[in-house]
């Protein structure tokens, strides 16, 4: 079980621990930071496979993850994927807007293809809203996609969405079977200072 959700994270606060990953529920530009517009390519023959270790990561992918990235990925445990041929947003020459990776409102900048948490990659905006937004991602971990729902990077918003997730833990451990067509909860992690929360992927956007 994951812990209590009771304070903001510290920058760049790592993958939180799994709560429940539910195996069944499939569904459904900036610079490189290493200052080239275009990003380099890792060999598909030179990719690891499988999850891999920071140093791993930095082996294979560090010339080609921006300098921020180099620095970040040494505080996960496992690195799925990195997000290689991403467009690559994010300094750290600056702290303005997040590092880069926010815009005025908050609001994590999308970049298809980049990974959330080195583990998720983003195919896509699902919904946007007042609270933030949702998007399509697939899964390296459990081999699924996913629909990820990123809160804006705004205190009162964070407070929001610590009560709904409390309340989406309480729903899914009073439906373990999956039988009272309610939404399911994955689990949720910090990522760049926004608190993401994974869902199984529906067909139909309400």
């Amino acid at each position: 079980r994951a812990a209590p959700l009771t304070a903001r994270p510290a920058t760049r606060d790592k993958d939180r621990p799994a709560t429940r990953d539910k195996s069944g529920a499939a569904g459904a530009g900036g610079s490189s930071g290493r200052g080239g517009t275009q990003p380099a390519t890792v060999k598909e023959e030179d990719a690891p496979r499988g999850p891999m270790t920071p140093a791993q990561a930095l082996k294979t992918y560090g010339p080609v993850l921006s300098d921020y990235e180099n620095e970040e990925v040494v505080e996960y445990q496992e690195v799925w994927f990195t997000g290689d041929k991403a467009q690559k947003i994010g300094t750290m020459d600056t702290s303005a807007n997040n590092h880069g990776y926010d815009d005025e409102r908050g609001d994590y900048v999308i970049v298809p293809h980049d990974h959330l948490g080195y583990r998720y990659e983003v195919y896509g905006v699902l919904g946007k809203g007042s609270f933030g937004q949702v998007v399509k991602c697939f899964d390296y971990k459990t081999k699924q996609f996913v629909a990820v729902k990123i809160i804006r990077n705004k205190k009162r918003f964070h407070h929001q969405a610590v009560v709904e997730v409390t309340i989406l833990e309480h729903l899914r451990d009073q439906d373990p079977d999956d039988t009272s067509n309610i939404i399911h909860m994955h689990k949720y992690f910090y990522f760049r200072n926004h608190l993401c929360i994974s869902f199984e992927l529906l067909s139909i956007n309400l």
